[in-house]
């Protein structure tokens, strides 16, 4: 769960696509909580934040709170639900708005780091439901 919080941070503040023209110049750039086109800032792509923002505060809640194993666990799906709908509004993102302002889009790489965080929230559940198993097994054998 660790991984997944350092990963989302980190991709928090960086840009995740770049609109360019037809003479391949970057029109605009897209972060998570605004697009910079020249000197303008547009706060459209807001929601593509506040959907990083959720899973970061699971993970905060996630790590303080280790004796909940299944509060642990359904903290994990509703951040593994996030990264989700994050990558639905993102395509969403680029398919009707992002597309139209120029020629093409360019990726950037810190558009992939929700995928690592969605995998590592993964494990971290897997992990978590293990070790409740063991503890309901223990229980079982006293």
């Amino acid at each position: 769960m660790l991984v997944a919080l350092l990963v989302t941070s980190c991709c928090l503040p960086q840009a995740i696509a770049a609109i360019q023209d037809t003479s391949a110049q970057e029109v605009a750039l897209v972060y998570n909580l605004c697009m910079v086109q020249g000197e303008a800032l547009s706060f459209a792509v807001c929601p593509l934040f506040i959907l990083l923002l959720v899973p970061v505060c699971m993970a905060v809640v996630f790590l303080f709170n280790t004796t909940k194993r299944m509060l642990q666990a359904k903290l994990c799906l509703w951040g593994m639900g996030a990264y989700v709908a994050w990558y639905v509004c993102y395509l969403a993102y680029w398919w009707f708005d992002w597309s139209s302002k120029g020629s093409g889009v360019e990726t950037k790489w810190t558009a992939w780091l929700p995928l690592v965080a969605l995998i590592a929230m993964a494990m971290a559940r897997r992990g978590v439901l293990a070790d409740e198993r063991l503890v309901r097994s223990a229980d079982r054998i006293r």
